[in-house]
């Protein structure tokens, strides 16, 4: 997560920590809550935590909406490169479980 130490943070660094937690990495670097193990509570501190937004902003501009929906629902079914293509939940589909993630946020607005 070589971005997260020179401040620029992004989807790829979303993407990168769900590939940590897939493959049962144990690189510190990873560990952002620092429990010694790499896993989702990583991956919510990422999300909510450091760039302060929720699961299901595709985009990550700190509001979940239609702009979200649409990127998820074009790509619905297939094998995606990550969360900017609606890949949420880290399993490299989008899918249904990407669906029901933006949807228990949908509507979410980050207060800067």
């Amino acid at each position: 997560m070589r971005d997260l130490y020179y401040g620029r943070i992004d989807a790829r660094d979303i993407d990168r920590l769900f590939t940590a937690i897939r493959s049962g990495s144990d690189d510190p670097a990873f560990d952002l809550d620092q429990d010694s193990q790499v896993e989702r509570s990583d991956m919510d501190l990422l999300v909510r935590e450091i760039l302060r937004t929720e699961y299901g902003d595709v985009n990550l501009d700190g509001h979940i909406g239609l702009d979200n929906f649409r990127v998820v629902r074009s790509n619905f079914g297939e094998e995606v490169a990550g969360w900017g293509e609606g890949d949420l939940d880290g399993d490299s589909v989008a899918g249904l479980t990407d669906f029901l993630l933006l949807k228990s946020n949908f509507g979410f607005f980050r207060d800067d």
